[in-house]
């Protein structure tokens, strides 16, 4: 591994996990190419939870039919960045799956601020998302 590879891997950053009655929220954050996406198979597998990469979410939502899929999908056919809005709700649908009830990791969420005020309000709230 070169020493460019290897300083990119330090700046790979787990934010948080957070562990309440047996579920785990694993945030991972990282600049393009730090190694969230080569990482983040590693830690799901460890802790046995559902890996949620925004990039697919967006993309499966958008081909679901869901209203805010079409939002999005219309936006990323116009080659502009979806909304937090939509973002946060087509995450907020996504966790609420029976597959991240005991936890997921987050890959490419939040991306700013007004993202990251996501956990602190509904539907995170009233699931006890705190990090």
């Amino acid at each position: 591994m070169g020493v460019t590879h290897q300083v990119k891997l330090l700046v790979l950053l787990v934010v948080g996990v957070a562990v309440q009655a047996e579920r785990k929220v694993v945030i991972i954050l990282g600049a393009p190419c730090a190694g969230c996406g080569t990482q983040s198979p590693n830690i799901v597998d460890g802790l046995g939870i559902p890996h949620l990469d925004t990039g697919n979410m967006l993309r499966q939502a958008a081909l679901s039919g869901t209203a805010a899929g079409k939002i999005a999908h219309k936006m990323m056919d116009e080659g502009v960045l979806v909304t937090d809005d939509i973002v946060q709700r087509i995450v907020a649908d996504r966790i609420a799956e029976p597959d991240c009830s005991k936890g997921f990791l987050l890959d490419g969420f939040p991306r700013n601020v007004e993202q990251s005020r996501f956990f602190g309000q509904s539907p995170c709230q009233k699931r006890r998302y705190r990090l």
